[in-house]
C-alpha cells in the first residue's frame, strides 16, 4: 500500500508546528506570570513594594518577551529560513509505504530526496489537520492531511502506529 501527499509550506503551517510542540511552554509562561502577579498583589497588600515590585514587574516582562519570541517571532524566522533554503514555492512530496517514508522537496534549485524508516523517526505528531515528522530532535517535516492524493490519513496512522508506536502521538486540537 502506498500513500502519497503533496504540500506547499506556509507561515500558518509553521505556526501549527510550533503550537503543537509548545503546550508545555505556554503552560509554564502562564503559570509564571500568574505567580508573579500573585506575589505582586501579596506585596501590595503587605505594603512591601520597594524591591519586590521591580522583581515581579521584570518577571512579568520576561514572560511576555519569551512568549512573543516563541509564538510571534520564531514562526517568522523559521519561515524565512525555509524560504532561504528551499524557496517560497517549494513543493514537499511524501510517499509512504509499509516501512519507509520518502520525503521529496522540489524547487527551482533542484530536488532533494530523503528516505526515512518510521522506526528511526524521533517523534511523529498527528493533529486533525497535520502530521509532523521529526526525523531528528530539531529537524521536522510538515504534511497537511488535505494534501493526500493517494490513500488516506487513517491508513497512514495505522502504518505509523504499527511501525513506531513509541514515537507516535495523536494530539486533539
Amino acid at each position: 500500500m502506498t500513500i502519497k501527499s503533496e504540500n506547499n509550506i506556509s507561515r500558518d503551517d509553521i505556526k501549527a508546528l510550533i503550537n503543537c510542540n509548545s503546550a508545555r511552554l505556554k503552560f509554564m509562561l502562564i503559570l509564571l506570570t500568574v505567580t508573579f502577579l500573585a506575589f505582586l498583589i501579596f506585596c501590595f497588600i503587605m505594603d512591601s513594594m520597594e524591591k519586590n515590585f521591580s522583581y515581579c514587574f521584570l518577571g512579568i516582562i520576561w514572560c511576555a518577551v519569551v512568549y512573543i519570541y516563541a509564538f510571534v517571532l520564531k514562526p517568522k524566522f523559521m519561515y524565512k529560513s525555509f524560504n532561504k533554503r528551499y524557496t517560497a514555492n517549494a513543493v514537499v512530496k511524501y510517499e509512504f509505504n509499509d516501512t519507509t517514508a520518502l520525503l521529496i522537496i522540489e524547487n527551482e534549485k533542484g530536488r532533494t530526496e530523503k528516505y526515512k524508516k518510521y522506526c528511526d523517526m524521533f517523534r511523529i505528531y498527528e493533529t486533525p489537520e497535520y502530521y509532523f515528522f521529526y526525523t531528528k530532535r530539531n529537524e521536522s517535516y510538515i504534511m497537511k492531511k488535505s494534501g493526500i492524493t493517494e490513500g488516506s490519513a487513517q491508513e497512514l496512522s495505522a502504518i505509523i502506529e504499527k511501525e513506531n508506536p513509541r514515537a507516535f502521538i495523536r494530539k486533539a486540537k
